[in-house]
């Protein structure tokens, strides 16, 4: 079962990129208990904040494809806080390739599915949207659609 878990302070910096001159409002960050957490850096408050995982093993010529069966939702999400999105064992994971997928609904943003890059090992700490707009590498979101 997914156990939600809420930082309202998040104790980490985003992360920065001097280079280009920008910093991280949306990103993952992993813990060394092999939590994985979503973290607002954003200036808004996030109404909706869901996620799902996915991935695959290969076992010789067989592909065999996880998903999970419960994922995580949370509301209300302030800036500057932190949610848990995922879990990994850092040595019973080391051979799926894993990914997350983050819904996201706020005021700016609308409502957004957030793709994260497929690892093997499962998802590391990484940016998922700088303050100027750009996506981390790799990382694609989508608009959802109106039903």
């Amino acid at each position: 079962m997914a156990e939600p878990k809420v930082i309202e302070q998040f104790p980490e910096e985003a992360p920065v990129d001097a280079r280009k001159g920008r910093k991280g409002v949306l990103w993952v960050d992993k813990n060394r208990d092999g939590e994985i957490f979503f973290v607002n850096s954003s200036q808004e408050t996030l109404s909706l904040v869901s996620a799902d995982s996915g991935g695959f093993q290969t076992c010789d010529d067989t592909v065999l494809p996880i998903s999970s069966t419960e994922g995580y939702h949370y509301r209300n999400v302030i800036p500057g806080s932190a949610v848990k999105v995922d879990a990994y064992d850092d040595y019973y994971d080391l051979d799926y390739v894993l990914q997350i997928t983050i819904r996201v609904q706020s005021p700016g943003l609308g409502e957004v599915d957030i793709v994260c890059p497929p690892e093997k090992g499962g998802i590391s700490t990484m940016v998922l949207m700088w303050d100027n707009g750009e996506l981390g590498k790799y990382v694609t979101i989508r608009k959802c659609s109106e039903f």
